[in-house]
């Protein structure tokens, strides 16, 4: 594996975002608590924690990477079973947030441009 799913960072901006409909934050919630749990041999929460701050930060992807090649590399998580729960939680997105779904794929195509402007 030599990116993260693209769906993650997705799935974690939802979350992080105060618009938002509460019934899709809700079942992304049950993805995230999910992927930690499966993730809770190879990192602590707090890491996970950390890293859900700045999900389109390319140094945070990088470490969410690594976490996930050790999670499947150690038989803690299945990347056939992860890439199934993510994109399950990317359609739900889709369908029940449709102008979410859209503002997230802008930003996620754009991560450089939203990143220079928090740091202004």
């Amino acid at each position: 594996m030599k990116t993260i799913p693209a769906q993650l960072p997705m799935i974690l901006h939802y979350l992080n975002q105060e618009s938002g409909k509460e019934n899709v934050k809700e079942s992304l919630e049950k993805t995230y608590d999910w992927l930690s749990y499966k993730l809770s041999r190879i990192t602590d929460h707090e890491q996970v924690k950390k890293l859900q701050a700045k999900p389109f930060d390319p140094q945070v992807q990088e470490q969410w990477r690594q976490i996930l090649e050790d999670a499947i590399a150690e038989d803690d998580l299945y990347y056939e079973e992860l890439e199934v729960m993510l994109k399950e939680a990317v359609a739900l997105i889709q369908i029940k947030d449709p102008e979410g779904y859209h503002a997230l794929l802008t930003k996620q195509r754009s991560p450089q441009t939203e990143t220079s402007k928090s740091e202004a």
